[in-house]
């Protein structure tokens, strides 16, 4: 009797330790795992006063891109460039802040301490919403284009379909209604990304991604895309062998490469004209 006595306490003490030990290692990440839900009218009074909206000379209404920063935050040496690029397309594009509405610092969301990608669905949401009523948009030709962190928010996005992301109040069941297209240059891929478990919503997307990246593993991402496409999704991938994170970015002098940043834009280019084009 004793010695059973004995094994249970032994047992409860380890549970308990185990339990400890699972608490403190995800303390750091409490921000991230438990938001306060918010509606999407309340996501984007927190977004718009910090959305750079530029448009192109000519007659409107113009397809429509929203762009979505990495976990550096907005980087006006590649989002400025970028916005400038899709305006010399033909299309309007929408520089989405995620953080200064938010009062967050790069290093909070880059440690994953808080605002996963998941969270940032809702950002999605509220910028494409916002899109529908500018005169100038095409609501029936939007896309999204995501870098790193932002990469995962937009896939996230088709992960969720008519799903209530992360820190949502409610579904948005027509939340990517019009997107014609999605680009992801170097995504995050691992756990928590949600579209690790499949996408909801059909939409074409085009991956770019770094074959010496430092950053993400994209081992991952090639794991995933493989399955993505055996599985019938509308999916198309580049992978640059010798490139690294953020080799677009021509602020980040020891990974940008110019050759294959003309080669990526190139085929963002091809790609987003033949699905506005349908």
């Amino acid at each position: 009797m004793k010695r059973r006595l004995g094994f249970w306490k032994g047992t409860l003490l380890l549970v308990a330790m185990l339990l400890v030990a699972a608490v403190v290692g995800l303390w750091p990440y409490r921000h991230a795992l438990f938001v306060a839900p918010q509606s999407l009218a309340q996501v984007a009074e927190q977004l718009e006063p910090y959305y750079q909206l530029f448009t192109p000379s000519g007659e409107g209404p113009f397809p429509a891109v929203a762009v979505f920063h990495g976990c550096a935050g907005p980087e006006p040496g590649l989002s400025l460039s970028r916005a400038t690029w899709l305006n010399q397309q033909g299309y309007v594009a929408l520089l989405v802040d995620s953080y200064s509405g938010r009062g967050l610092r790069a290093d909070e969301v880059c440690s994953g301490h808080r605002l996963w990608g998941n969270q940032r669905v809702n950002d999605v949401h509220a910028a494409l919403a916002y899109l529908r009523t500018r005169p100038q948009v095409d609501p029936q030709r939007m896309a999204l284009m995501g870098y790193s962190h932002g990469g995962w928010t937009v896939l996230d996005a088709l992960a969720y379909g008519d799903k209530r992301p992360m820190g949502a109040l409610e579904p948005q069941p027509d939340g990517l209604l019009g997107v014609k297209a999605v680009v992801a240059y170097y995504p995050y891929c691992e756990f928590p990304a949600h579209f690790a478990t499949g996408w909801q919503v059909s939409v074409p997307v085009l991956g770019l991604l770094a074959g010496q990246d430092s950053v993400v593993d994209v081992q991952a991402c090639l794991s995933l895309f493989d399955r993505q496409q055996v599985g019938g999704a509308a999916l198309e991938y580049e992978l640059y062998p010798a490139a690294d994170h953020v080799f677009d970015g021509e602020g980040s002098q020891s990974r940008y490469d110019p050759l294959v940043a003309e080669q990526a834009l190139a085929r963002v280019a091809q790609f987003l004209a033949r699905h506005f084009q349908q």
